[in-house]
Order: structure tokens, then sequence, then C-alpha cells
């Protein structure tokens, strides 16, 4: 797994490089080609501004604006509901206004071309003038009949011209005057097929009487509301009634054979029943009756001012949530803080009582995967497989909402797709600071704290696969690419899936391994830490640590990161001396601070960014800012990394500290130019002599922030 952000590129050979480079100009491309294309957005906003120009004394400039969309869409097949009503308004708002205008020819056009568009179309009459109603009612009686189509037995489907205009029984459907084909489709009958010819302002009748060719199933459950699935495939949900047993659900086209029915309904048993068809008939079967089926959830939390909802409706209340009573199933819990929400789907079985324990956490919102036009059907299939594998992650809040809509996102807040392709290119800070705001309502918009957009995008015969990562307040964006054919995808979710604390267990002594001694010796006692509390020196050997010998400073630092801090930790000690008679000695484990990685290659900065603002928003404010500024450092945003550091107040003296932040500033303000202010911070640095980095047992920050005052000397 590789990190390839627009501030520094994992080591990778050069030939790759340009590959992917090329890879991503191809996919920018059509991501550019693709956002030109006027959608229902752009046309609304159109038709917003016609509007407005239609109410106004200049009326007549509307109908350029009118005539956008009309010429847009006119002859498009497949418009969607919204889309073919933004049409036909159009076409009414730009008759009215030629009609004003005294363009009567093609004001009868529009007309005529919208009562053939959707005969059912109604003008209001109270909103034109009676001379402008009068002509359309006039128009539109001279172009349409109406159709009264029954059939025994009722509820065929009708098509008229391939169209769906209702079922049977159906009464005074209006159709444009002319000939058409009518067709009659009902499961388990015989389809009806017949050219008819419709006269203007005329109703024809039609009835029609439908030949079986399956058997039907009548069936009824107590309660009612019960989906019932036949041989797999859903077949309806039985009605309600005036008492507790439905009303009977009519299931036609079922053929001869045996065939299994499924039952089911939340917070009801599932139950399957075999039924055999041996005739072409209607059947009933007994009522079936379905069991309850519940489970216990109960939901703590370290945290106050937490409230649960399940399956995003109904709330549970206020945490702890003690032994509340869920219907079995499958659900998803929704756990809302001040600071962020813990999200988390669960499977229920019938009786079971399940413990959650719930702490704010950051949402990964994934926005889809963009791709070149003929690897569409391969980018949705892979949206599926990382769908499926971020599912796996459980350190955060996983949504997917699929590419469509997460374009829809992108561009509500005036972002492209291409705003998330790395990019090589400097940026300004004005640039910068832009697409942060339109990431925050990115963010905002789609309720996570960052978020991913894949890209798929073939150079030759290879293809090449790219999940990019964005968090505010952060400028970069981190682009990770996958191969399909290694295991990168599982290590990005182990990469994720790592749990993340700004403090690691700690005892405030520091070990040296010595050949020859029995185990690691110590070399330092902090005063304030744990280790001094149990009166450890230096000098001393450890020898066990929770009962199990440690020869290595490597090993006693796995077993003390492996007790959680507050918890009781036994070492088993002796003097330098090998004759020196050893002791078992109880500590508490403390927590020091831990700074963020900035050399680590595979660190994903995006959810860490993520992870500190969930702490800034719940008032770990010093620490975290810190942290913060030092994401920033490894980012090169440097002005940012400077802002966050100036709020962090730590109000401590010594390991990470206040000296810890002043020299980490003084680095800051040397990559922004100013050397007189960064050696002002390294000078403040120097007053606090116990102030380290790394973590509370690290390097002393006076001795390097000599080195640096050294180098600035004139």
């Amino acid at each position: 797994m590789q990190s390839l952000s627009r501030h520094g590129r994992h080591p990778r050979a050069s030939v790759m490089r340009t590959i992917l480079v090329a890879a991503f100009l191809s996919l920018a491309a059509f991501v550019r080609a693709q956002e030109s294309d006027m959608d229902i957005a752009a046309l609304q906003g159109i038709f917003s501004a016609a509007m407005d120009s239609f109410d106004s004394p200049n009326q007549p400039a509307s109908i350029a604006e009118f005539t956008k969309i009309v010429e847009a869409l006119r002859g498009r097949s497949g418009l969607s509901p919204e889309t073919a009503i933004l049409l036909k308004k159009a076409l009414e708002y730009r008759a009215r206004a030629l009609y004003n205008k005294g363009d009567d020819a093609a004001c009868d056009a529009d007309l005529r071309e919208l009562v053939a568009l959707d005969p059912a179309y109604e003008v209001k009459r109270e909103e034109v003038s009676p001379k402008f109603y009068k002509l359309y009612d006039g128009i539109r009686g001279n172009l349409i009949g109406f159709l009264r189509v029954a059939s025994v037995p009722a509820g065929a489907t009708v098509y008229l011209d391939g169209t769906s205009i209702g079922s049977t029984d159906l009464a005074d459907r209006p159709a444009v005057a002319g000939p058409h084909r009518i067709r009659l489709s009902r499961k388990g009958f015989e389809e009806v097929v017949q050219e008819i010819m419709v006269e203007p302002r005329q109703t024809l009748t039609l009835n029609y009487p439908l030949t079986r060719t399956a058997a039907s199933l009548s069936v009824t459950t107590v309660p009612a509301g019960v989906l019932i699935a036949v041989d797999g495939q859903p077949a309806g949900r039985t009605p309600e009634s005036e008492s507790e047993t439905s009303s009977p659900l009519l299931i036609d086209g079922l053929n001869l054979g045996q065939h299994v029915l499924e039952f089911s309904r939340p917070c009801y048993e599932t139950l399957r029943r075999s039924v055999t068809i041996e005739a072409v008939q209607d059947l009933e079967i007994p009522t079936v009756l379905l069991e309850n089926s519940t489970a216990t959830l109960t939901i703590t939390s370290s945290l106050t001012g937490g409230e649960a909802f399940i399956d995003g409706q109904r709330s549970l209340g206020p945490l702890p949530i003690e032994t509340s009573t869920v219907c079995s199933g499958d659900h998803v819990v929704d756990v809302t803080f001040p600071a962020g929400k813990f999200s988390q789907a669960i499977s229920l079985k019938k009786g079971e009582a399940v413990r959650l324990k719930a702490e704010p956490r950051p949402t990964l919102v994934f926005l889809g995967i963009a791709s070149d036009p003929e690897l569409a059907p391969q980018a949705r299939e892979r949206e599926k497989q990382l769908d499926a594998s971020l599912r796996g992650v459980t350190t955060l809040n996983v949504v997917a909402i699929g590419y469509a809509d997460g374009q829809k996102l992108i561009r509500k807040v005036g972002l492209s797709s291409n705003s998330f392709l790395a990019q090589n290119k400097p940026q300004t800070e004005e640039q910068k600071k832009l697409f942060v705001e339109s990431l925050k309502r990115l963010c905002g918009e789609a309720k996570g704290e960052m978020v991913a957009l894949g890209f798929l995008s073939r150079e030759r015969i290879q293809e090449f696969f790219f999940l990019n990562f964005a968090a505010p307040p952060s400028s970069s964006v981190e682009s990770i690419y996958i191969n399909p054919a290694t295991d990168e995808l599982s290590k990005l979710i182990a990469t994720l899936n790592q749990p993340f604390s700004i403090h690691r267990s700690w005892i405030g002594c520091r070990t040296i391994d010595l050949r020859g001694s029995a185990g690691p010796v110590v070399l330092s006692v902090a005063p304030e830490g744990p280790a001094a509390a149990a009166r450890m020196s230096v000098g001393q050997v450890v020898l066990e640590v929770a009962g199990k010998p440690v020869t290595m400073t490597a090993q006693l630092q796995q077993a003390i990161q492996e007790v959680k801090p507050g918890e009781k930790l036994l070492l088993k000690i002796r003097g330098p001396k090998k004759e020196s008679p050893p002791q078992t000695i109880e500590l508490t484990v403390g927590a020091s601070p831990q700074e963020i990685p900035l050399a680590t290659g595979s660190l994903l900065v995006s959810r860490i960014v993520a992870e500190l603002g969930i702490l800034i928003k719940g008032g770990s404010g010093g620490l975290a800012r810190f942290l913060l500024g030092q994401c920033f450092m490894r980012t090169g945003e440097y002005q940012s990394a400077y802002e966050e550091m100036q709020m962090a107040q730590m109000g401590q003296t010594w390991g990470i500290s206040d000296g810890t932040v002043a020299y980490y500033k003084g680095r800051v303000l040397l990559q922004l130019g100013y050397k007189p202010e960064a050696a002002a911070a390294f000078r403040q640095a120097l007053s606090f002599p116990r102030a380290t980095v790394y973590d509370n047992d690290g390097k002393p920050v006076a001795d390097l922030a000599q080195r640096y005052l050294r180098d600035l000397a004139p």
C-alpha cells in the first residue's frame, strides 16, 4: 500500500509514477467532460432564473431561459419524474410568455407539444387568464379522448404504447387522439394486446376477460403487515384489517408443483411453509400465526450526554441504556454525542442480551468510485467490493452512499471529482482555504468527519484503482493505490482498524539492555511517574512483568502496552548486583502523551485529523491541537500548523509539554521563513529543561532546540 499525497510520495519506481500520473490525467479529463453535462441541478437553477424574469416587467426575457430547458430535455428518453415535470413546466410557462407577447403560433405549438407529452397535464385555471385557459382547454379537447378499461378479474396493469397508465378497472384516463396499442398484463394470466383508436372528446370503453395460466393463493396472517416471499422472491405484504387477523393477500402466478413460502415481520420469528399446487385454480391456506421475537440491548459509555437511536429512527433515550427491548434481527445502533457519534451494525437473536460500550469516533463517508466511461461496470463492482471491505472497519463509523449520490453532494458544495485527485502543482493559501471550506460543507452534508472517493482508470492494459481520503481542516488529499491482484485492500482495512490514542501506557522509567544483564536495566526514573511512586531506582534490573520473564527493553515495553492506564501491574526486580535478592512491586500504570510519528510511511493522516477533530470537540484541546499541528507539518500545511500550535496550551512543564510545543513551533516558523521568531521559540523551549519529544520518555527538547539555535546563530 502506498500513500501518494501532493506534499510527498512514498518511494516508488519512476516508471510507475509516470504511468500513475498518466492514469490520473486521463481520468481527470473524463471527470471534467462528465461534469460539463447539464444536470438536473443546473436546469433547476435556470428554471428559477427564468421564473424570476417571468414574474418581472421584462417577461419576454424568460423565453430564452425556458428554451434552454426545453432544448436540453426534449426528445430524451427515460426522464426521471422530477426532470419530466421540469420540461412540462418550462413548456407551459414559455407558452404563457409567448401568448402575452402576442406570438400565437409559437404559443399554440408549445401547448400542443405539452398535451402530446402528457395528456393528463392540468394548467391551473386560477393562475392564468380566462382567455389563455380557454385556448389551452380548446387545444387539449381537440387533441385527446378518454379510456375506460376493465378486466375480469381486475388488477391487471394497463400499458398504452408501452407506458403504464394504471391498473384495471381504469376510468376516464386521458389519451392523445389517434391509433395506440393497448396491453394488459397480470401475473398468472395471458397478456391481452389490441390496436385501438382514440377519438377526440370521446370515451372509449374496453372490457377484457383474462385467461388464467397459473394458480393463485390467498393468504392471511396474524399479525397483519407480514412480508411474504415465494421461493425467495417478494410477493407482497398482508394488508391491515379491523381485527388482529390481516385481510387476505392474493398471490398470483403460481406454477404447478411445490413452493416455499416465507413469512417475516420485525419483532416476530420468521416462518417457512411448503405448499404444493396441483391444479390451475384459486387456493386458500389456513391463517399463518407468527410468534414474537425480541432481544435486550444495554448501552454504556465513559462519556455523558449521549443519546441512542436504533435504525436511524427510534430513540432509545439518553445513555446509559439498561436492558432496552429491541426486535430481533439486523439493526444499526447510533449514539450521538456533543463531540461526535458512535455507529455499529448488530445482529440480534431471539432472547439474546447484547451489551455495547459507545464512544464517539469519526465517521468515514465513502462517496463511490469515478471511472472512465468504458470502466463503469467494473467501477460499480469495485464499489461493492470496497463497500463490503469497509464494513470490516471497527474503529470508525463507515457510511457508503454510492457514486451517483456522492457526485450530487460533491457538486452541491461547489467541488468536483477533480478536487480529490492528488495534485503535484503548488497551491496558494487562498486555494487551500477555499478547498477546506468546501470540504467542511461536504462533510457536513454527508454527516461525517472524513470522506473517501475512489478512482478507477486504465493506462494501456494496466488497471489503476485509487482511494482518495480527505478530512477538514486539512487541505491535503491522500491517494492510496490499491492493486487488486495483491492484498493491499486488506492492508488498508488493517490500517483503518488500528486503534487510535493520543496516550500510551506508561510507568515512568527508561531502561537499557546491557550485555550479561538478566533483564532491562533502569536508566532513569521520572519523579512524577508510577515507577517513582513504587520506589524504583536507577540501576535496578527488571526480571519479570505480570509473572512473565523479560530479558529486553522491547519485551518490557510490549508488556506495559498490554495493560490499560489505571490498571495494576506486578514487576519482579532486583538490585544492580547479581546477588541482590529479587522483590515484587505493584504499581498503577499511568499514561504518557505521544506524538504523531511524522516519518511513518503507512500513516493515514486524514484518519488522524478526523480523530483529533472529535477529541477537540470533546474538550481535549491542548494535546489534540498540538498533534493536529503535527499532522499539518506532515502534509506541508505550515501556516495551519502554526495556528494550531498557537492554541495548544498543555499546562505542563515536563515530558510532552509546553516546552515541546515551543520547540515544534520553532520548526514550523523556520519552514515559514521567520528565522528571528523561530529562534525566540527555541529559546522559549530551553526554559523547559525536562520537556521531551516523542513521549514522556523521549529525547530532551533542550538538546534539540540548542542545535537549531547554533545553526541560526549569525
